[in-house]
């Protein structure tokens, strides 16, 4: 009888990580339901839950382009390029990373399960904007084809060690490469984007020229593209270069609900930042970039503090912009009512979510990438400029605040005012925005569960493949 009982017990706790499962492919599948060659996302699931039953763990090679998976230091900026790797370690698969070696690093490194294997020869790929156009593009042209050439045949070499059953380039930069290791060594690939710069671009014939990185690599030959669909309309771009639908599967980034909740305690932060206790905390969080546009929130300030004057800017994040935003927060003479945190650590980024208030996101290509997701787990509320695809993760009026990018100069400052004024309504968008979060935004683990079982699959059909191959040359 205790036998019996333990195998129902078992049997129901598979089904229900089966529904599970199911829910989290279904809720991520739904603005790319073409992901699937054959059908509904539904069924993709259950074919993923029997792979995982049936299949032995993989063994995974992965090509990177920078020397860190972090932008901003250790453990500082875009979390999506360290924890699209380490999916596979998370659910016991063996990934193998090549990557260029930096100053101070060793050859062979094992980073949370990951195993990441450095050669000499790491160049960057950013551009000096104050030289010439033809100037930037030719560098940038020869710096690709450096890239190309070591980075693909320090994977090959690597590959023919550890004998992957599949290759996966991270970014733009790794795809071609990839797909020409993964082609030697009779393996299958992913491409494993995050996000695109081309939606902005792709009416100017010069500007996409200069952008032949980002083509290449949607182009570049693979089993499946994954793409986040981060709000930069990354499926519309995929159309338009001739991406098979069926091979792009266009997810939402997760989010990390241990992490990213409301409540948490933030007095001693708000010292620290020397923050008024009485001040609203209008804020924002990225690199200090050309694209995110946080200069915009200094500018507006003046307007904001003329009506509601107890608020504060926290502006969290680093970048190239720092000198720039900082000039102009001394010419109009903020420097009492903004805060620049410089880059913060990942396990620490939580707190400053919760220090602020409204979450204002000012960026022309999307304003729907993983900081204001964060900030709706966080019960925060969203003002963000409707640009991209934004309108897709925010309801105007119900989820958040969408403003007219076309007028953001004297739109933006009295939405915040009014907002300022009204910490009921504030609530109320907050509490609405996570509810929504919760329905419709998968978890980090329900993320990264996604990409295993997409590679688990893209080997089993690259075998399937060979087999008939195999059949039909014997015939």
């Amino acid at each position: 009888m205790e036998r019996r009982a333990e195998r129902s017990t078992e049997r129901r706790a598979e089904r229900n990580a089966d529904r599970r499962t199911e829910r989290s492919t279904e809720r991520s599948a739904k603005r790319s339901a073409e992901w699937s060659v054959e059908g509904s996302a539904e069924r993709n699931a259950e074919r993923n839950v029997e792979a995982r039953r049936s299949d032995p763990p993989l063994k995974v090679l992965g090509l990177y382009w920078q020397t860190s998976f972090w932008s901003l230091g250790p453990r500082k900026g875009v979390s999506s390029f360290f924890l699209a790797p380490q999916s596979f370690a998370r659910f016991g698969h063996e990934i193998h990373i090549s990557a260029p070696r930096g100053k101070g690093q060793p050859a062979l490194e094992e980073d949370e399960g990951m195993l990441i294997h450095r050669y000499r020869g790491a160049i960057r790929f950013d551009s000096n904007a104050r030289h010439p156009l033809p100037v930037r593009l030719t560098s940038r042209l020869l710096r690709y084809l450096y890239y190309i050439i070591i980075g693909t045949w320090n994977g090959i070499r690597l590959g023919r060690q550890i004998k992957p059953d599949i290759v996966i380039g991270y970014h733009y930069h790794s795809a071609a490469a990839a797909s020409l290791a993964a082609r030697i060594l009779g393996v299958p690939n992913i491409t494993r984007l995050f996000g695109t710069q081309l939606s902005l671009i792709m009416r100017s014939r010069l500007r996409r020229l200069a952008a032949f990185i980002q083509i290449i690599g949607l182009r570049a030959p693979a089993s499946y593209i994954i793409m986040h669909d981060d709000g930069s309309e990354g499926d519309i771009v995929a159309k338009q270069l001739g991406v098979p639908p069926k091979k792009l599967c266009f997810w939402r980034d997760g989010y990390e609900p241990a992490m990213y909740r409301p409540g948490e305690s933030t007095a001693q932060l708000r010292r620290s930042l020397q923050i008024p206790q009485d001040h609203v905390v209008l804020f924002c969080v990225g690199r200090l970039t050309v694209d995110k546009r946080m200069e915009r929130l200094v500018e507006v300030m003046p307007a904001v503090l003329r009506e509601e004057p107890a608020v504060t800017l926290m502006l969290v994040g680093d970048g190239v912009d720092r000198p720039m935003i900082e000039r102009t927060i001394g010419a109009l003479r903020l420097e009492g009512n903004v805060r620049l945190t410089g880059a913060v650590s990942r396990d620490e980024l939580p707190k400053y979510f919760n220090v602020g208030d409204i979450f204002v996101g000012v960026s022309d290509r999307t304003n729907a990438n993983l900081p204001p997701i964060e900030a709706m787990s966080c019960a925060k509320t969203l003002v963000l400029l409707n640009t991209g695809g934004t309108r897709h993760l925010v309801d105007d009026g119900r989820t958040g605040i969408l403003v007219d990018p076309g007028s953001w100069r004297t739109e933006l400052p009295s939405v915040l005012v009014a907002l300022i004024r009204d910490p009921e309504r504030r609530d109320k968008l907050g509490r609405a925005g996570r509810e929504k979060l919760l329905r419709e935004i998968p978890t980090v683990e329900e993320r990264q569960r996604m990409e295993v079982d997409l590679a688990i699959r893209a080997v089993r059909e690259f075998r399937e493949s060979e087999s008939l191959r195999t059949v039909h040359r014997n015939a």
